[in-house]
């Protein structure tokens, strides 16, 4: 089992993700925004964050570069985005995050969320 953060504006595939993660045995909070993610991350009760690259504000990317910039904070970052899947493999290549998937994809979601976790996931 492990503690994954949602990060999306969108708050129907917030949930739905939310949804999707906690049947496969994971703890799962949303959060509807960029704000406030450096908090919940500081914490360090993350194993994993899925973020979504457009969101007003601050975009994921901006996200993860101040992330990877901080010193303390280990957790994994999977990108989890509705942009074409080239696109979304691109972005987590130069980003340099563990993962990526499409919204929509649920099945490649969980199957990205167990690669990432390792033996950190459950099993669904």
């Amino acid at each position: 089992m492990a503690r994954i953060l949602v990060v999306d504006d969108d708050t129907v595939f917030g949930w739905l993700t939310q949804r999707r993660l906690q049947n496969a045995g994971h703890i799962v909070d949303v959060r509807g925004g960029p704000m406030g993610v450096f908090a919940d991350l500081s914490k360090g009760d993350y194993d994993l964050v899925l973020l979504d690259l457009r969101m007003p504000a601050l975009s994921g990317a901006d996200i993860v570069r101040m992330v990877r910039s901080r010193k303390g904070i280990t957790t994994k970052i999977v990108l989890y985005s509705s942009v074409d899947e080239e696109e979304l493999a691109e972005r987590a290549r130069t980003l340099g995050v563990e993962g990526y998937a499409t919204k929509g994809e649920m099945s490649r979601l969980l199957d990205v969320v167990r690669s990432v976790l390792g033996s950190n996931a459950a099993s669904a």
